[in-house]
């Protein structure tokens, strides 16, 4: 386990799989996710940064404690840590079925190797619809039980090559959190917009980090 709670490559575990590198690879990779009617992600697959290798200075980089602090920096404001809302939070379930129907197909899923594909039988049945909006609405409110909760922290680091040079790590979380998080993000988009003053910006940003 790296630095903060993330799962690097080699560590084994999940159903992660890379990036393709070659580019015949990445060329079969475009065409499958064409196939699955993913277009913006074809075209990703193609102009990605390639991988780094696995090699032990690739994970010196990317576990570098300089550059990624294995503490904060600061601890959170008393207030923040003590805070509690006037009321659990209600997720919004048309949103959170929503945003299930309407995720992308041929995802990389995080450690726990849990999908969109995987997740979207539930729609086909009423009362299982209704169970993971219940145990999202769970996860929404903070009520994990404790044995489970870094669980839902960790994420899967992918190693990429950037153009300047060095290592760029990217983390794939665990889906079920994410989603969950971009309904929340969409639920609250006006709210965060309101304390920002760039409200486009505030948008584009709420919704890149309840994606990751």
């Amino acid at each position: 386990m790296s630095s903060g709670g993330a799962l690097l490559p080699h560590e084994g575990g999940g159903h992660w799989s890379p990036p393709a590198t070659s580019g015949d690879a990445r060329a079969r990779r475009a065409v499958h996710l064409a196939h699955l009617g993913e277009l913006s992600a074809a075209r990703q697959a193609l102009t990605a940064d390639p991988l780094a290798p696995s090699t032990d200075a690739t994970f010196e980089q990317l576990s570098d404690p300089s550059r990624r602090p294995p503490e904060p920096y600061g601890p959170l404001a008393p207030d923040l840590l003590d805070w509690e809302p006037p009321s659990p939070v209600a997720l919004d379930s048309r949103a959170l079925l929503s945003n299930l129907r309407r995720a992308r197909k041929g995802a990389a899923p995080g450690p726990s190797g849990f999908t969109a594909e995987i997740a979207r039988v539930v729609l086909d049945d009423e009362e299982s619809s209704q169970a993971f909006v219940d145990v999202a609405t769970l996860l929404a409110q903070a009520q994990i039980p404790p044995a489970i909760l870094p669980a839902f922290g960790l994420g899967r680091v992918v190693a990429l090559t950037k153009p300047s040079g060095g290592t760029r790590g990217l983390v794939v979380g665990d889906f079920f959190r994410r989603i969950v998080a971009c309904t929340l993000a969409q639920q609250f988009a006006g709210a965060v917009e309101e304390a920002f003053e760039d409200p486009v910006e505030a948008r584009n940003q709420t919704f890149h980090e309840a994606w990751h």
